[in-house]
């Protein structure tokens, strides 16, 4: 047998044990009939910066690699030996599972830096993924419609200085915790306002407030209620989610709609973006894009000399 056909039937079958070895009960995976199961450990466990090295006599263009994921936001980065960057890509993602198999998911692939710079890729595209304290392990070519893709294993270590997973999901757990009605009680005022990628008016958002009170919340302007109705925070998810319940609206065909948005909570800082009663779909990261009818608020808390003041 050809020397290059003996090394690819062996970097084949390297892979393969190693795919064996991250889930040894796992069942067939499918990516079409993964559970979107992910949970604030999952994602806990893959947060923060991996790096991985080229092996020696590689014909790659680039030497090292890292990968930084922060929530579901991931960025990968390639450098040559003298520590250029080579190429970057950014996508969102999700963890699910098949069987025992856990599956990570990713879409709005976009090259950031290199010759494909500004080249994007809708997905979705799926590979298998183990992760422990130090090591985060993918493999590729092993899910239906892979058939003809080249089996890889790639073998990341947590970058030097990185919490471990552990202390990330005690981390994330803590922050979640914070996200209760308590927490929430009071009257916010905006501090910045974006919808569909572009600045709103000061002045008119400046009219506005959002107060929250037990179970429920009011959309103020001028100081009175415009819209109202009642809320639940799911905070074990990252990042917090929130689901606004409209009772009562200045436009009666609001009224029964849910506002579905998610949260993120500082102390007397907040910040929520939503896409308001008209869609169902729910936004997973705090920006917005031009076109979109998304909105991100950014809010600060009045201390309660100022609502006495008034």
């Amino acid at each position: 047998m050809p020397r290059r056909r003996m090394i690819a039937v062996a970097s084949r079958s390297a892979a393969l044990l190693a795919v064996m070895m991250l889930s040894s009960r796992a069942t067939p995976a499918r990516a079409a009939d993964a559970k979107d199961e992910t949970s604030q450990s999952q994602l806990a466990e893959v947060q923060g910066r991996w790096e991985r090295e080229e092996p020696q006599g590689s014909d790659a263009s680039y030497k090292r690699a890292t990968k930084e994921i922060d929530g579901t936001r991931e960025t990968v980065t390639y450098f040559d030996a003298d520590g250029k960057v080579v190429r970057q890509h950014k996508v969102d993602f999700k963890l699910s599972k098949a069987g025992d198999v856990n599956i990570f998911t990713y879409v709005n692939w976009e090259a950031t830096e290199g010759p494909q710079k500004g080249t994007k890729l809708p997905g979705p595209v799926s590979y298998i993924y183990r992760v422990s304290e130090k090591q985060y392990r993918e493999a590729w070519g092993f899910l239906p419609g892979q058939e003809n893709r080249r089996s890889v294993l790639l073998i990341w270590k947590k970058a030097e200085g990185e919490r471990t997973g552990a202390a990330l999901a005690a981390g994330t757990e803590q922050a979640a915790a914070a996200v209760t009605a308590a927490a929430l009680e009071g009257t916010w005022k905006p501090t910045s306002s974006e919808r569909g990628g572009e600045p709103q008016n000061a002045e008119e958002m400046n009219r506005h407030a959002l107060k929250f009170d037990g179970d429920k919340f009011a959309i103020l302007r001028d100081g009175e209620s415009f819209i109202s109705g009642t809320y639940k925070v799911d905070a074990a998810k990252q990042p917090a989610e929130i689901d606004m319940t409209i009772d009562q609206a200045e436009n009666a065909e609001d009224n029964g709609k849910v506002v579905r948005g998610i949260l993120e909570l500082s102390g007397d800082d907040l910040k929520w973006c939503t896409g308001g009663p008209r869609t169902e779909q729910r936004p997973t990261e705090f920006k917005t894009a031009e076109g979109s009818r998304l909105m991100l608020v950014t809010f600060k808390r009045e201390k309660k000399e100022q609502k006495d003041a008034k």
